[in-house]
């Protein structure tokens, strides 16, 4: 498997989670076109842009990116960063400025569109304004029920996906393969064949040893 490969499926991944988002959370507050894209900035968890700077025919799309960052961070996190970027969308659709010149500062327009979806918003009491609160709010669970099996694998497998960098590591070229017992996970060449060496895997006697299966 490619770092290109897994980071094509993270972001299909992260696409599917805005778009179940945008039927559960946003059904009286539009979003507009939006298109989302994974990039390794470790500086911001996610980012918007005002200006719709993707064209497919005549219509116009909005960016957003989100950062590994913020998918390594765990599930709640990539969740929350998600609808906070979409909350910006859909108040941008709206003409509602949220943000002070800068971009940068969050005002209480923002936090009202936050509430409007059904997250909590605070006042960090610093430059950036208001933010969400970061929690595993119950119509995640709804969306991750409406995600495919391929994004509930890429949900679950992120750090096995995004391992790969670039810059030519000895491990580049490795294929990554998970136990369907207990998860532990290794890599190795593609055509090798790993037993897992975890106590809770390994039987009395070779026949019941388990096998690791190719991620991909």
């Amino acid at each position: 498997m490619s770092e290109k490969s897994g980071m094509m499926r993270v972001n299909g991944m992260i696409n599917e989670v805005a778009d179940a988002m945008i039927v559960k959370m946003f059904k009286d507050f539009p979003v507009g076109n939006v298109g989302l894209t994974f990039h390794r900035h470790k500086k911001a968890y996610g980012c918007f842009y005002v200006d719709k700077n993707w064209k497919i025919g005549e219509d116009g799309f909005h960016e957003i990116n989100i950062s590994e960052h913020a998918i390594r961070a765990g599930k709640t996190q990539m969740f929350c960063t998600i609808a906070h970027e979409l909350v910006h969308a859909a108040n941008t659709q709206m003409g509602i400025k949220d943000t002070d010149k800068t971009l940068r500062r969050h005002n209480k327009k923002f936090k009202a569109g936050l509430e409007k979806v059904g997250m909590k918003a605070f006042d960090t009491g610093g430059p950036g304004g208001w933010d969400d609160v970061v929690e595993w709010y119950p119509v995640f669970e709804e969306i991750v029920a409406e995600l495919s099996d391929d994004a509930k694998y890429v949900l679950e497998n992120v750090d096995v996906l995004l391992q790969f960098k670039s810059g030519g590591s000895n491990t580049q070229n490795l294929s990554v393969f998970i136990c369907p017992n207990c998860g532990q996970k290794a890599r190795a060449k593609q055509g090798a064949k790993l037993i897992c060496g975890n106590d809770c895997c390994l039987p009395d006697d070779t026949e019941g040893m388990v096998t690791m299966e190719l991620v991909g």
